[in-house]
């Protein structure tokens, strides 16, 4: 098959090839199509916004102008007819309003198909203001008509002014929608409200000039403010409109306009607000309005134009996304044209093989069962192994032969034979057994079976053949019983693994609850098994694992449940035994192990057991909390001196302690996930003046409630359940991306980051923390790491390795709570660090204890010959700091030069860095 297989695809690779990049130039044609008519249609959406926005801008134009001379009128009192002027403009307002209606109804199907929109809450608030003004402009026709109510200049100005700003919502939502498809539609939807502004706040002061000048009245000091800061705000919008339109020069028509509205040199508004004081106004209303409105219509003819520019520019764009659009659908219908041919071609190279592949897909796919396959008159193709041996017939026997002598299949009662082979073929159709079939094999054996046929067919349908697939139920069941037991079983010691004993665990709770008898869970950990795999290897560590399996299963009753939980962890479940009775059993079963003796390539190991108890009875917790209430009495029982037993009690507040500790483990895990970790700083002061100044770096954990956490409340839960590791990469990632600003602030300053033990001792860990410093450019000479002295004694060999290349790539090191050891002195030779920061209980003592002065002094003296700076911690008063200065220690750190803050506080305000006198 292989060999026809590599001649098909050698023989097509042309025909391949050709369709394979007609496909790829379809989809690339149809993806260029596709985003060129969604161009086209995003043009035309933004060339029927940019309609209703330029009729907003008319009926804004035409509400001001309406505004300025009926304020004019209103401020002369004199009764009449409404002049024809102002019936002609009002005509155009109610017209450019009707036309915005139209405008926005033409647009509104498009804009609803984005689901509720701010345009749409805009356009229903534009109708109230409508009517309010079509309310106020009755009353000043009665006004005026008539010599009715008055209409004050303030609410006429009010509602007119509110219409005008509902109106310039509306159109800012508009300009928004249309995306600024491009940097010249934007400058240009820019330049169109910073003129529709302009031309509002110079529309306000016209109609607050023209009434007071047409009255010839002083203006009051509220109007006069509200004047003058739509004077401001004409001005102000005036330099914005000529900064928008600078980047336009190129553009004549904008340009001349421009120039006309620069060019303007007189300032009408301004002499008109000087005299709005006295009421001696240099203009008279009508020549007022005259005068701005010339000028405001100066600025929407600018608007006008731009407006063109725009239009012109989306007709441009339109043109251009069009042949675009034509030669894209062009290569779409040159790629189809290819694929297809060559397809073609390929489809009839493939039919040859059609039959013969899928007969052999088919057996394939069913080989884990018995299969046989034969073709369209019954003659035997194929057996697979398995088939073979059930019917007994060799491939070579039976190849060729009819299917009827080599399969033979009866009923339960051998009362008929059945051929579902027959009705297969007949039926064109697949057949399913039912169960009570037993197949008879060449020696006349009877097995009984699962059977199903399937037809095979050609490439057109037509029946080629059928494949029989059954198996033996027999192995079936075998089988299902060999994976049960696997999937409860541990594959080195063939006892029950963990899956299996926390179901058990469940169920003997539950059955504690229900009964009220007592059990016992049995938490074994082994002792000094670690040696066993060092020195003799895993596979000795797994042969010993066995023997003391085989030795404990030895020591249980058959009715207990003993599992291994994982590495050299064991669980016992004691059933209908209390703790006491099961401390009687669990000692025998620890002096039996204790004597084990396991000899291996000349040399002899011996384990022993630490054991924690905990009783299960009718108020006892859910399977977890149990677990975690006997792993915490056998570390218990692992403290005193390993061959112990421990039995839990909730009275006892060690073992509180120790299930305190792991509740921690859960606590810091989702603190990590959640990022709540905090970073804290404390100065160490150089007390000579030639060194650099360090900042140690604390950590604190913040709690869901917000509480910070100090670190010795989780840091001992952390080291001894693993999770430092991960703490520490949290505190070198966030360090490295905060530093680098204060690194460039301070270019002496040294930080101190803590490290634990566990990290320090394992290489690749070290390695991925140093990666995360250079990836973010941070120099190594300026990152100190500091070690607790126990930490870097506990594995001092590896330690001192790793120290030292790190040093090499210009780290610094630092040796943390030096002196607490017994035999520091002696360390410290073989410790490539720089620094060594004294234990603070003797720095505390030192002004009243000889001995601490002595040992404070003896450390400086030989951390001198080593050529070693010292740290003294716990700096609290000037007493202590006094006496540091005498026995020349070089560094000082404590409360009384600052107690820690957070990293934050330091970006957001800097602190100086106090140098030594």
């Amino acid at each position: 098959m292989q060999k026809q297989l590599r001649s098909f695809l050698t023989g097509n690779l042309i025909n391949l090839s050709v369709a394979l990049a007609g496909l790829i130039l379809l989809v690339f044609g149809l993806t260029l199509g596709q985003n060129a008519w969604q161009s086209t249609r995003d043009i035309s959406h933004t060339k029927r916004i940019n309609g209703v926005v330029d009729a907003l801008l008319a009926a804004a134009d035409a509400q001001a102008r309406e505004r300025g001379l009926t304020s004019a009128l209103i401020g002369s009192r004199s009764p009449g007819q409404i002049p024809d002027e102002l019936a002609a403009l009002r005509a155009e307002v109610d017209a450019n309003w009707q036309h915005v209606n139209t405008q926005l109804e033409m647009v509104a199907t498009e804009l609803a198909e984005n689901g509720p929109n701010a345009i749409a809450a805009r356009t229903r608030e534009l109708q109230p203001a409508l009517d309010a003004f079509a309310e106020i402009r009755a009353r000043v026709d009665r006004q005026l008509t008539s010599g009715g109510e008055q209409v004050s200049m303030k609410r006429w100005f009010e509602a007119t002014t509110e219409l005008n700003a509902r109106a310039a919502a509306l159109r800012l939502e508009l300009m928004l929608a249309t995306g600024a498809p491009d940097e010249l539609m934007r400058i240009n939807l820019l330049i169109r409200e910073n003129a529709a502004r302009l031309a509002e706040n110079a529309g306000q002061l016209r109609g607050l000039l023209a009434y007071y000048a047409a009255s010839g009245e002083p203006m009051p000091d509220d109007q006069l403010e509200m004047a003058h800061f739509a004077y401001r705000l004409a001005h102000s919008n005036r330099s914005e409109l000529m900064v928008s339109t600078s980047e336009l020069d190129g553009y004549p028509p904008l340009a001349q306009q421009l120039a006309s509205l620069d060019g303007q040199t007189s300032d009408p508004g301004a002499q008109m607000l000087a005299a709005a004081v006295s009421g001696d106004y240099p203009l008279t209303a009508d020549q007022w309005y005259q005068v701005t409105t010339r000028r405001i219509n100066q600025i929407f003819a600018l608007i006008s134009t731009a407006s063109a520019m725009a239009i012109e520019h989306l007709r441009e764009r339109a043109h251009q996304n069009q042949v675009k659009l034509l030669i894209y659908l062009l290569l779409a219908a040159i790629a189809v044209a290819l694929a297809m041919l060559s397809l073609r071609r390929v489809h009839t190279n493939a039919e040859l093989l059609f039959f013969e592949n899928e007969m052999r897909e088919t057996i394939l796919q069913s080989v884990a069962d018995a299969v046989i396959a034969v073709d369209e008159n019954g003659l035997i193709r194929y057996l697979n192994p398995i088939a073979q041996d059930l019917t007994g017939w060799t491939l070579a026997e039976a190849q060729g032969q009819h299917y009827s002598k080599v399969f033979q299949l009866y009923n339960r009662l051998h009362t008929s034979m059945t051929d579902p082979i027959a009705t297969c073929i007949e039926h064109n159709m697949v057949i399913v057994l039912s169960e009570g079939h037993v197949l008879i094999n060449r020696e006349g054996a009877e097995t009984a079976i699962d059977d199903s046929c399937a037809p095979i067919r050609n490439a057109n349908g037509e029946l080629g053949g059928a494949v029989v697939v059954f198996s033996s139920k027999e192995r079936e069941r075998n089988s299902d019983r060999i994976l049960t037991y696997h999937a409860t079983r541990d594959a080195l010691t063939d006892l029950y693994n963990r899956r299996a004993f926390e179901r058990q665990l469940r169920e003997l709770i539950e059955h504690a609850r229900t009964t009220g008898d007592c059990h016992t869970l049995a938490f074994i950990d082994l002792d000094n098994f670690k040696a066993v795999n060092d020195t003799g290897g895993h596979t000795a560590g797994d042969q010993m694992l066995r023997q003391i399996a085989f030795l404990m299963r030895r020591h249980v009753r058959d009715t207990d449940v003993l599992a291994r939980l994982g590495g050299d962890e064991f669980g016992l479940l004691l059933k209908k035994c209390n703790g006491k009775q099961a401390f009687h059993v669990v000692g025998k079963l620890l002096e039996a192990v204790r004597e084990l003796r396991f000899p291996w390539n000349g040399n002899t190991f011996q384990v022993g057991m630490s054991v924690g108890l905990v009783e299960i009875a009718e108020d006892s917790p859910v399977p977890d909390e149990v677990v975690r209430e006997a792993d915490a009495a056998c570390y218990a029982a692992k403290e005193k001196g390993r061959n112990h037993i421990q039995l839990y009690s909730p009275e006892n507040t060690e073992l509180t302690r120790r299930q305190g500790q792991m509740q921690w483990v859960s606590r810091i895990t989702e603190a990590l996930d959640e990022n709540r970790f905090v970073l804290f700083c404390q100065e160490v002061r150089p007390l000579k003046k030639h060194l650099p100044p360090h900042l140690e770096l604390l950590l604190r954990m913040r709690d869901r409630d917000g509480e910070l956490i100090p670190p010795n409340a989780f840091i001992p839960a952390a080291e001894r359940h693993g999770i430092m590791p991960d703490i520490d990469r949290w505190v070198v990632e966030s360090v490295s991306r905060k530093i680098g600003p204060l690194l460039q602030r301070e270019p002496k300053l040294i930080i101190n980051i803590n490290l634990s033990g566990t990290t320090l001792s394992d290489p690749d860990a070290t390695d991925h923390l140093t990666d995360i410093i250079r990836q973010h450019g941070i120099p190594p000479a300026r990152i100190c790491f500091e070690v607790t002295e126990t930490a870097a004694v506990a594995n001092l060999e590896t330690t001192a390795a790793l120290m030292q290349h790190l040093r090499h790539q210009g780290f610094h090191f630092a040796l943390d709570d030096f002196g607490a050891g017994l035999s520091s002195l002696t360390y410290l030779k073989n410790l490539p660090v720089e620094m060594v920061k004294i234990d603070g209980t003797f720095v505390r003592r030192l002004p009243d204890d000889p001995v601490a002065a002595a040992m404070i002094e003896a450390i400086g003296n030989i951390a001198g010959l080593m050529e070693i700076c010292t740290c003294a911690e716990f700096v609290e008063n000037e007493t202590i700091l006094d006496r540091l200065r005498e026995l020349n220690i070089d560094y000082g750190q404590g409360y009384f030069f600052g107690r820690p803050f957070p990293l934050s506080e330091w970006s957001k305000s800097p602190k100086e860095l106090v140098s030594p006198e």
